[in-house]
């Protein structure tokens, strides 16, 4: 089992998934300097930004060869950082049927956040991850249609449309106070549409 988690903090979790596999390979990486207490020095950190996908690559060789089983993005939260990482790393540095996580994709919409402000300019969260909501969200919406078709079975695979099926939901149809209360769907073809709206004439006074 090998795990790599972007953004540690102090490196508690670090120690969680050291107890948690035993056998396990863990990697952390942050901006700034970590030291955790680890006798038995099965934890490695680096120190540097998710984004250079060089560091990545490197950690990677170094620790997880055949590629991670499971990569936690804890990190910035930043879009355009998270957007880097994650498609360096899935496309190149995680294990077929390995999972990718990305704490607090929320965060992108809150308005005091760098890719918030969604009262005074459109968020660049939407655009940067809206592909992959998207490609979600369509997922999510087949599970009704296949088990209305009598088609789930249980087991690992109803397992993994149950769980696109909340994620269809957290994504795309729950309320958000941020977003003045609609769905992050609504939100996101709001941001769309505006994108693709012509510019107003200017009017002189």
């Amino acid at each position: 089992m090998a795990v790599l988690e972007l953004g540690v903090l102090r490196g508690g979790s670090l120690r969680l998934w050291r107890d948690y596999f035993r056998k396990g390979t863990i990697v952390g990486l942050d901006r700034a300097r970590v030291a955790v207490d680890d006798p038995e020095r099965r934890i490695q950190i680096y120190q540097g930004s998710q984004d250079d996908t060089a560091l990545l690559t490197r950690i990677a060789r170094e620790h997880a060869p055949a590629g991670f089983d499971l990569i936690i993005d804890d990190a910035s939260h930043v879009a355009a950082l998270t957007r880097r990482s994650f498609w360096h790393l899935f496309e190149h540095h995680l294990k077929p049927g390995g999972l990718y996580v990305i704490e607090d994709w929320g965060m992108g919409y809150w308005s005091d956040w760098p890719d918030g402000a969604a009262a005074t300019r459109a968020s660049a969260w939407p655009a940067i991850f809206g592909a992959v909501g998207r490609r979600l969200r369509r997922k999510g919406g087949d599970v009704h249609r296949l088990r209305a078709e009598g088609r789930l079975e249980k087991g690992l695979e109803d397992v993994e449309f149950a769980t696109l099926e909340w994620v269809a939901w957290y994504n795309g149809r729950r309320l958000l106070e941020p977003l003045g209360y609609v769905p992050p769907a609504e939100f996101e073809q709001a941001y769309h549409d505006r994108q693709a709206a012509p510019a107003a004439p200017a009017v002189l006074t």
